[in-house]
């Protein structure tokens, strides 16, 4: 499911996480920062740097993706990631828990 990424914010540990996951030029970083993290609008944005809204939308939305690969992969704070030594029959239950769990967490960003 992919939401909207106008009034989406990150924190700028969130952006240091995701820009090692996408390539793109120091210039777009530099924008998308200012839209995703500073909370400026794209239209402001692209004004102030010459582009138009539509490319610093797409740059926002291609960045966007590796956002949430990452918070995908990643664990909040409040969590453990541990080893666990269990019968292979129980895995399903497991693995089933931490998904509902992710899940519940991706719906409450």
């Amino acid at each position: 499911m992919h939401r909207s990424t106008a009034k989406r914010r990150i924190t700028h540990a969130e952006f240091e996480r995701a820009s090692h996951r996408v390539r793109m030029a120091d210039r777009t970083l530099r924008m998308v920062y200012r839209v995703l993290v500073a909370g400026e609008r794209p239209s402001d944005v692209s004004a102030d740097s010459g582009v138009s809204t539509a490319w610093v939308s797409k740059s926002v939305t291609k960045f966007w993706s590796a956002v949430e690969q990452v918070q995908e992969t990643i664990a909040p704070d409040d969590w453990i990631t541990g080893v666990v030594t269990l019968p292979a029959s129980d895995w399903p239950t497991v693995r089933a828990l931490e998904q509902r769990a992710r899940k519940a967490l991706a719906r409450s960003r």
